[in-house]
């Protein structure tokens, strides 16, 4: 006699999303419940487990179906405030945060995690560049938006303690990303986080600095105009973003 414990909704859609069966997606169109379903130990959907596996075909498809119904459930957050969004942010896919953003509301873009962290800042932490420069656009435009409170700059820091981008660029020594992160938020530079220490401070603490480059020079640098190479390299990858 089988004695074996049937299958739950949300164990046979975890199942069905980590093995990358297109099951799930059936599951999402016969029933719209799933799509609030949470399925994983940290709270989140089948949507995050799949942008969380990379599975790029499915997301989409499961994003166009979650559009029929509730857009809502692209805004659900697990159990540290992670978005879909965050994940595809955090993965450095351009791809998938650019099918969430397209068809979320736009404020989506703004939501915090636990950590008081957006999708922008994620993406800096983790330092994926074209993830980056993607949410930098959609960021810009929502900016210029009548959404209320959204100015570009509000984005870009952790609301936790004032930690910027540019900041943690610096702290995980993405110097590339740095770099080109000056040119696009200049008021950056000289901003300071709660403690007072702007990104500069964080460049003198940075132990690839300390016995090779001297800060001061660097910091010189860094405020005054790029390299025209590297004016040029931002600006491919701003318009690549869009």
């Amino acid at each position: 006699m089988d004695t074996s414990i049937p299958e739950s909704e949300s164990e046979n859609l975890y199942r069905v999303t980590m093995q990358g069966k297109w099951e799930v997606v059936k599951i999402y169109e016969k029933n719209p419940k799933a799509h609030k379903m949470r399925i994983t130990h940290e709270g989140g959907t089948a949507l995050h487990l799949a942008v969380i596996e990379c599975r790029e075909e499915t997301v989409l498809k499961l994003v166009q179906e979650i559009s029929k119904i509730d857009k809502g459930a692209l805004e659900i957050q697990n159990d540290i405030g992670y978005t879909p969004l965050h994940h595809a942010a955090s993965a450095g896919s351009k791809t998938m945060c650019k099918y969430i953003v397209e068809a979320a509301d736009p404020s989506l873009i703004g939501v915090r995690t636990i950590n008081t962290e957006t999708a922008l800042f994620i993406a800096t932490v983790n330092g994926k560049k074209e993830a980056f420069f993607y949410l930098h656009s959609v960021c810009s435009a929502t900016s210029v938006s009548s959404l209320p409170d959204h100015h570009l700059y509000s984005y870009t820091r952790r609301s936790k303690d004032g930690v910027n981008i540019l900041h943690i660029a610096i702290s995980k020594e993405h110097f590339d990303l740095a770099y080109q992160i000056i040119h696009l938020y200049e008021d950056l530079v000289n901003s300071v986080n709660e403690m007072g220490l702007t990104p500069f401070h964080y460049l003198a603490m940075s132990s690839a600095f300390k016995s090779c480059i001297v800060v001061k020079e660097l910091k010189a640098d860094l405020i005054s105009n790029l390299h025209s190479e590297d004016r040029k390299n931002v600006d491919q990858n701003c318009n690549k973003s869009i």
